[in-house]
């Protein structure tokens, strides 16, 4: 089985390939190629026994739907979009990101000629705008609020439109807000709900931009991916003929988020969460759909956690080894988890964690030009002593619990007050040298900074 996977270096897609890797497998038949894709080229997973191919490729471009359907993947996850806030900000980008790339997959699978993949496409609940019901069930109607609600709206009905034509066989999932996200604030509007929960458990400060009373739809990044996974295994008969469906998700306030991050890491954690009201994304917020009956979701097999408690634990489990030494997280105890928390930690290779913390870097101005090439795979002019301080700060600040393992691996030097020279990835030791400074000399002279196993020159 051949899988292509768009927007496959974002926090989903990492972690779908990851999955995917591990498994070796979807729906019981053997997966022998992945294809990755996203504007930088993705990270291979590691472990994965079949030919992976990854690459830089921007799916709005005219001739991207092309490139991606000669290769005749059998399943397809179309991941690939800007965020809400940014396809709201910027309207050309938000319609050309997430409406024209999607228009050029499916004609370039229509025009290919005795090619019938499966296509999962990730849509999102905001499709729907108010006024709302008490809960909104699949077939309410669609009068999105923002402009990235009407992009994944059209798509919703050119999907179904292309699945009834029999140009391919394609589900829709209404995504929830995924929560807890990993890794640094992205530009989306729903951001904060991630950032308070995430921030307080790495010991930082987070900013509340809306009330307590606010209520929203989530689920964690596992069930993100699990949604996903079992899209692709559903047929034709089980699905019918309405292919877009909303997931089920966690139905909470933001003060409810706040009580269940008190329950699992204490009020040290709940401390560290600032209040200041923003009008504009209150605004938006107002705007948003709040609970859904997910229950033809369920009825086909879909998954979520229980509570927004398991959420949180979902994340320490996933992102922070399972304890956060800075707060203090209770041990979980197994009598009352879901299959959900038991199920075994992801077995996420090193290069994982060096990508997660150079697309961080995307977002500070000031390593932005350096870090675009390294994630592209280019040459970069920029790397040198500067550089490696500001990626050092930014993972000591950021990454406290993981610094030592990912400053070994980026070949960066560690926080002070670290006396060990030696750091163990896995089961090899890394030991530190001249080039984690950033003033180590090649055997042609130039200043090197070494990342994951490529050597970028200045």
């Amino acid at each position: 089985m051949h899988i292509l996977i768009t927007g496959a270096a974002g926090m989903v897609g990492r972690k779908l390939s990851e999955r995917l890797a591990a498994e070796g497998g979807l729906d019981g038949k053997p997966i022998d190629k992945l294809t990755l894709v996203d504007v930088v080229a993705p990270t291979p997973p590691a472990g994965f026994s079949g030919k992976t191919d990854a690459y830089a490729l921007d799916v709005s471009q005219e001739d991207a739907g092309r490139t991606l359907a000669n290769g005749r993947p059998d399943v397809i996850f179309h991941l690939a979009a800007v965020v809400s806030g940014e396809a709201e900000t910027d309207f050309e980008k938000g319609y050309r990101s997430n409406l024209t790339g999607m228009q050029h997959l499916l004609e370039a699978i229509r025009t290919a000629g005795g090619y019938r993949p499966k296509l999962v496409f990730s849509s999102s609940i905001a499709v729907f705008g108010a006024p709302f019901p008490s809960e909104i069930h699949d077939e309410f109607h669609h009068t999105p609020l923002t402009s990235y609600g009407a992009q994944k709206a059209i798509c919703e009905l050119l999907l179904a439109d292309y699945t009834r034509k029999g140009f391919l066989d394609g589900v829709g999932l209404r995504l929830p807000t995924i929560c807890v996200r990993p890794g640094a604030p992205n530009k989306a509007s729903s951001g904060f709900f991630s950032n308070i929960i995430r921030e307080p458990l790495a010991g930082h400060e987070a900013v509340l931009p809306v009330e307590e009373s606010v209520m929203h739809w989530h689920a964690s990044p596992r069930s993100a991916v699990g949604f996903l996974t079992h899209a692709a295994a559903l047929t034709r008969a089980q699905l019918g003929p309405r292919i877009n469906l909303t997931m089920p998700g966690v139905a909470c306030t933001v003060g409810e988020q706040i009580a269940a991050l008190r329950r699992v890491a204490g009020e040290r954690a709940v401390a560290r969460i600032r209040r200041e009201p923003d009008a504009a994304i209150m605004k938006i917020v107002s705007g948003w759909p709040t609970r859904f009956d997910a229950r033809r979701a369920r009825a086909l097999g879909f998954v979520v956690e229980d509570s927004f408690d398991e959420i949180i634990r979902v994340h320490v489990d996933d992102e922070l080894g399972g304890d956060d030494r800075g707060v203090g997280v209770p041990a979980a105890s197994e009598k009352g988890r879901s299959a959900i928390s038991r199920a075994p930690p992801r077995n996420e290779p090193a290069d994982a964690s060096v990508l997660s913390v150079l697309f961080e870097c995307l977002h500070d101005e000031a390593l932005r030009l350096a870090v675009e090439p390294l994630l592209a795979g280019r040459r970069t002019e920029v790397v040198g002593p500067a550089l490696v301080r500001g990626l050092t700060r930014h993972v000591a600040a950021r990454h406290r619990h993981s610094a030592n393992r990912i400053l070994c691996h980026l070949s960066l030097p560690r926080p002070r007050g670290r006396s060990s020279r030696t750091t163990r990835l896995g089961a090899a030791p890394v030991e530190r040298g001249a080039h984690r400074l950033g003033h180590g000399r090649d055997e042609r002279g130039h200043v090197a900074l070494r990342v994951s196993r490529r050597t970028i020159h200045r």
